[in-house]
């Protein structure tokens, strides 16, 4: 978030009002883990702030800007993800990145079904949440291809990218298929290691 704060009629915000507007954005998370987007309710996270859905709307003209704000932080902690030291191992950037997502989860089901129905809004965002991984795995192409061209590294990345996100996003559902976790995090980083050292020119 930035330093200044303003109310949605463009009030600067005090310290007591930035606590308020940092409750209800958690209470709001937490809401969406719990009840999901199309039944959160704003009466709810207020009365559980101990406050008034007025006071909701002092900060935020509706649930979707107040979603947007939580994607804004979410999008700026993915983008800053990338390793500027090191150059990860597969397995370490697949176990960064699902623990990355499993801590946004609620949130991000938000921005992908937003961002699927054309809010250009939630789809910047999440290219910005997704550009952490992207940039670590375009280094480590670049060091297992020295012979490729950008186009190559970058259109084999774009596709691990959507690889490693949907894994992310699914893997739980494979409990199904009697596959947990660690068994899909494993099978995935095998996938980006044979991708990365077998880029098709």
């Amino acid at each position: 978030m930035t330093n200044t704060v303003l109310t949605v009629c463009g009030r600067q915000v005090g310290e007591r009002g930035r606590r308020t507007r940092l409750l209800l954005l958690e209470l709001l998370a937490d809401e969406l883990a719990t009840t999901g987007y199309r039944e959160a309710s704003i009466v709810e996270i207020a009365r559980r702030a101990n406050t008034s859905a007025a006071t909701f709307y002092q900060y935020f003209p509706d649930i979707d800007q107040a979603i947007l704000t939580l994607a804004e932080d979410i999008a700026h902690e993915g983008s800053d993800n990338a390793s500027t030291s090191r150059q990860p191992a597969p397995r370490e950037l697949v176990q960064e990145f699902f623990a990355l997502y499993e801590r946004h989860r609620a949130v991000l089901r938000v921005i992908d079904m937003k961002s699927s129905e054309g809010d250009q809004r939630f789809t910047t965002l999440r290219i910005r949440f997704l550009d952490g991984l992207r940039c670590d795995l375009e280094r480590a192409a670049r060091a297992a291809n020295p012979s490729a061209t950008e186009r190559v590294i970058t259109s084999a990345v774009a596709t691990m990218v959507l690889t490693v996100t949907q894994a992310a996003a699914h893997g739980a559902d494979l409990a199904a298929w009697s596959l947990d976790a660690a068994t899909v995090q494993t099978s995935t980083a095998q996938l980006l290691h044979t991708a990365l050292t077998h880029l098709v020119p």
